[in-house]
């Protein structure tokens, strides 16, 4: 596959997956103007459009375009988007992945004709969510950093999608549009913004972390909180949980506000 020009792999993409595509460049910006609008799986076409760029990566419109939305799970900086997305999300199930060169993964599902807004980092750290208006780089694309590989241990030999979890969609739809008030009129102040920057004290590391974390979703970004829970772990008054029990802690708040 490596061996393949940038038509053979848009051509071998459309054909495969009847998905309409367009060309991207290597900073994963669309080659023409009106992408959307050019996008194709007629092969004809598909030859025009891809014939003048001969480095050009295969852009898959996603949304009701070609009927899919794609969960983007990134791996780098020190975030584990597939592990935070696992922590999230139980009932994933058996769908089409594909492999990216920085080691996340591509997660394609069948949402029809249901427009699911795009965001970055909105479900958690490293989860980006590809939906109307959005596209992602198709496999057998090769960037400066490597290529986009069908992930058949995942997957198998499928490139169906499977139907997106109906908890998936409301989480996604929940953080698009998250509650506005947070604290009403005659509720009880919380005591947890003075504690903030307290010591944890010894043996109070996992209540104290799940109240913090739960204070700080309702005032700030996904990704703030995460970076703040791992920082306030690290406090040097008492020993720290594993980091994996941090974010597993963060995901499961996250998933209880965004349900709200």
């Amino acid at each position: 596959m490596s061996e393949m020009t940038s038509l053979e792999t848009a051509l071998m993409v459309s054909g495969i997956t009847k998905y309409q595509v367009f060309p991207a460049n290597q900073q994963k910006k669309p080659c023409v103007k009106d992408p959307f609008g050019k996008a194709t799986r007629d092969e004809e076409q598909v030859r025009q459009l891809f014939g003048s760029f001969p480095n050009a990566m295969t852009a898959i419109p996603t949304g009701p375009k070609n009927g899919i939305t794609v969960v983007d799970l990134d791996v780098k900086g020190g975030v584990d988007g597939i592990n935070n997305f696992q922590n999230l999300v139980q009932d994933i199930p058996r769908t089409m992945v594909i492999r990216t060169p920085s080691g996340g993964l591509h997660l394609y599902f069948d949402t029809g004709s249901d427009s699911l807004p795009s965001s970055a980092g909105k479900l958690g750290p490293g989860i980006d969510i590809r939906g109307a208006g959005a596209y992602a780089i198709g496999f057998g694309s090769v960037a400066q950093t490597g290529m986009y590989r069908w992930n058949h241990s995942i997957s198998g030999f499928t490139w169906r999608p499977a139907p997106m979890p109906a908890t998936l969609k409301q989480l996604i739809y929940a953080s698009a549009h998250p509650g506005q008030a947070q604290t009403g009129k005659g509720r009880p102040h919380s005591d947890v913004r003075n504690r903030l920057n307290s010591p944890i004290a010894t043996g109070q590391r996992n209540n104290e972390l799940t109240s913090r974390i739960g204070y700080l979703l309702k005032n700030h970004p996904p990704e703030q909180v995460h970076a703040l829970a791992h920082h306030m772990n690290n406090t040097p008054t008492s020993e720290p949980v594993d980091s994996k029990e941090v974010d597993a802690i963060f995901c499961s708040i996250l998933k209880r506000e965004l349900q709200k």
